[in-house]
């Protein structure tokens, strides 16, 4: 059976030599991704240098379409659109919207209802 320091040294030696590999995995890839995080303190700040916060006046209004919507199981449910759309313009129908401030934009509509929008290619075909 080895002995504890030589235990404590291998042990050591592995978390040195796997340290920068997790590094390298936890980085971001893909910068213009709007992240939970991200998305959160946009409801707090007005904007910084990552997002853009475009609050509309569509008190109870839906946005046309999702095809991404995503409802609790609670009663009622509080639903909330997950796509994201580099068309500013399909803010319009949500009272929050968050952009990044690349080109193309990426934008999330963040608003809570309680039910979800009829998806895109319904909206398309008819």
């Amino acid at each position: 059976m080895a002995s504890k320091k030589a235990v404590v040294m291998t042990v050591a030696v592995l978390a040195v030599l796997l340290l920068p590999l997790s590094a390298t995995v936890s980085a971001r890839t893909d910068a213009h991704v709007l992240d939970l995080f991200d998305l959160l303190n946009a409801r707090n700040h007005a904007s910084d240098n990552f997002v853009r916060v475009v609050r509309g006046k569509n008190e109870g209004n839906m946005m046309a379409c999702c095809d991404a919507c995503y409802c609790t199981k609670s009663m009622p449910p509080k639903c909330m659109c997950a796509d994201m759309f580099s068309d500013p313009h399909r803010c319009e129908g949500c009272d929050l919207c968050v952009c990044t401030m690349s080109y193309p934009p990426q934008c999330k509509c963040l608003d809570v209802t309680d039910c979800c929008s009829p998806p895109c290619s319904d909206v398309a075909t008819n």
